[in-house]
């Protein structure tokens, strides 16, 4: 079999038993490495913020502060994840300071924990020469990243992500460690506890996963002995911290408010990812024919080796590889039909359709669905053969497996199959070990040597990564960025117009115990300058707010009212009642369609605070697309 029973040592054959079942042991001089490409894109990304008027980072930061001043979560304000995140960096700047320095430093330590902890996963399944390259991969990746997993940078829709991740390779670590019996068996406890503790902390698709990570872990156990009380009072500890926080918050702000915030207020069930639609099972097929032809591409020098070594099997990939590269190429332009479509150039419309093949997320999507198959096919083998090596494969796959349900056909944004921005880091490990592990299942035979399995992985994942250092050189370079001095501190803005004339304005036209509200999805001024926010909705963009909430907010307008409102100058504010991107995104499910056609927000719609703030407010002042509203005269209370 392809997956035969490996060992992570350089100097295993990749079919025979292992004599040993310790992992590669972490190279001093790797680690070294590791932390100087870390801090060199620490330096290159430091206090970098791409858009101080809109966005996720200013969302999340602007959450943080909030916590800063004494303000609760669900509660004081919305807020659509598990609370670690926002506690941590309320904490943090109430210890050293509401800035931008402080969050940059908060948000580089988890970033650095993401990469170690990948590292010593590694040590587990690659062999030696490939630590340094698939970490490399990951780094320039992560630090690159636009608007999924991102490290080193603001540039995340939530800190969660990175948190959760630390949470969950450090729980499948301990898991390893437990599974080989490696000591101090004290510290396996300690890392699985905690890495539990920070994955049902962080995000809803980390507390799945470590959920199911602690049940794979029970289920593959038991079969090598490990069961009993010490068992049992391990799983116990494992979720006990995170169950006390959960209801401690509970208390203090009330179980409905908790569990509307936790389940995004709706947005948790407003679409069915899970459920098969005909495009998204076009894109799931399309992306196992990739994974069939790449298998077949890189195999095609040794392809005598392959059909002698794995026989039928190998021939029916072969055949299997050319319908899917078909399917592939089909999905691909079906993707840019309109590019295809149109009476661009031949190499603009080559252009636009390179991001639908070269970009991350296509890259993963065959991973992901190898994964998914491999998963499913070593719990029906652990049945019938029991072993170590599959095992512990399968409490890792767990990971990616549980967090890819919220994308697998679809998600809140897109119509097309996905990958969910938690399984990042655990993708871009396990695509680079399961090309290894394909190509070194045909091993040495006499003279003939064996395949350069590590060299063709390590050349490729360099190719990659270099690739996205300079696809990514205007987030890495200054060109783009401009400090601007705020009471926050120094940080280097994109959008240095209008936003440095917005902030001036709003400090020059505010005092400190002013409010301040940004409308439809910012929090950037009132971070910069300190400015407080009286409204409890903090996103009304791709949000739809319960009933409840609504009236909250409306009332909180009426009794704090906003000296300035930043809004967009478009209808509505910007805002708009729905969930994700404006679309037909809802879900489907009974029905078998072979595109969503059930729309996610409401046109008709309008919040009534922002009813509220037409009425009340007028016009001051506008920059480029933004306005700054201020109270109307006789306006009523």
């Amino acid at each position: 079999m392809i997956f035969a029973q490996h060992d992570a040592r350089p100097d295993a054959s990749p079919v025979v038993s292992q004599t040993s079942r310790l992992p590669a042991a972490a190279n001093p001089a790797n680690v070294a490495l590791l932390l100087l490409l870390c801090a060199v894109f620490m330096w290159l990304r430091w206090k970098k913020l791409d858009e101080l008027l809109w966005g996720d980072p200013v969302h999340w930061l602007h959450e943080a502060s909030r916590v800063a001043r004494g303000e609760l979560p669900y509660r004081d304000f919305s807020y659509q994840y598990p609370p670690l995140a926002v506690f941590y960096f309320g904490w943090g700047f109430r210890l050293f300071g509401t800035t931008f320095t402080a969050a940059q430093i908060l948000i580089d330590f988890w970033s650095v924990a993401v990469v170690l902890l990948s590292y010593f996963l590694m040590t587990f399944l690659l062999p030696r020469a490939l630590h340094l390259p698939v970490c490399f991969l990951l780094v320039s990746v992560c630090a690159t990243s636009l608007t999924n997993f991102n490290l080193f940078s603001y540039r995340i829709y939530t800190p969660a992500l990175e948190m959760g991740a630390a949470g969950a390779l450090l729980l499948a670590l301990g898991i390893l460690r437990h599974l080989r019996q490696m000591q101090p068996a004290g510290v396996n406890r300690a890392m699985i506890a905690a890495g539990s503790a920070i994955s049902l902390l962080s995000k809803p698709e980390y507390a799945l996963a470590a959920c199911a990570a602690l049940l794979a872990f029970v289920f593959v156990g038991r079969r090598f002995g490990f069961t009993g009380k010490p068992g049992l009072k391990l799983l116990v500890g494992s979720v006990l911290p995170a169950a006390v926080l959960y209801a401690w918050l509970a208390f203090i702000v009330g179980p409905r408010n908790l569990i509307a915030g936790v389940s995004g207020y709706g947005l948790a069930t407003f679409a069915c990812p899970w459920w098969p639609t005909g495009v998204g099972i076009f894109g799931v097929c399309a992306a196992l024919g990739e994974a069939l032809m790449v298998a077949a591409l890189v195999s095609l020098p040794w392809r005598d080796r392959f059909a002698a070594r794995l026989g039928a099997a190998y021939r029916r990939l072969c055949v299997l590889a050319v319908p899917g590269a078909i399917v592939f190429a089909a999905y691909v332009c079906y993707l840019n039909r309109v590019a295809l479509t149109s009476g661009r150039p031949a190499i603009e419309k080559i252009k636009l359709m390179l991001p639908s093949v070269v970009w991350t997320a296509p890259m993963l999507l065959p991973v992901m669905w190898v994964v998914i198959a491999l998963f499913f096919y070593l719990i029906l083998r652990s049945f019938s053969e029991a072993r170590e090596s599959t095992g512990e494969l399968l409490v890792i796959l767990t990971f990616p497996v549980i967090m890819s349900i919220r994308t697998l056909f679809g998600s809140t944004q897109s119509v097309y199959p996905d990958i969910a921005a938690a399984c990042y880091p655990f993708l871009l490990i396990l695509g680079p070990y399961l090309l290894w592990r394909f190509l070194s299942s045909v091993p040495a035979q006499g003279v003939t040597p064996a395949i350069p399995a590590a060299a063709i992985v390590s050349c490729l994942v360099l190719a990659y990564g270099a690739a996205r250092i300079i696809g990514g050189a205007s987030l890495l370079t200054g060109h783009n960025y401009r400090s601007l001095e705020t009471e926050a501190g120094t940080v280097k803005i994109a959008d240095h117009i209008p936003g440095v004339d917005i902030y001036h304005y709003v400090i020059s036209h505010t005092s400190p115990s002013d409010y301040v509200l940004e409308l439809p999805y910012g929090g950037g001024v009132n971070f910069a300058s300190g400015r407080r926010n009286p409204a409890f909705d903090t996103q009304l963009f791709g949000m739809a707010m319960p009933p409840v909430y609504r009236q909250l907010d409306l009332q909180r307008i009426r009794e704090r009212r906003p000296k300035l409102v930043i809004a967009e100058d478009s209808p509505e504010f910007g805002t708009y009642y729905g969930y994700g991107l404006k679309g037909d995104r809802s879900c489907v499910c009974p029905r078998l369609v072979w595109i969503p056609d059930r729309p996610s927000w409401d046109p008709d719609f309008i919040y009534p605070v922002v009813a509220y703030i037409a009425h009340n407010y007028r016009p001051a002042m506008r920059f480029g697309s933004k306005v700054i509203l201020v109270p109307s005269e006789g306006a009523g209370e």
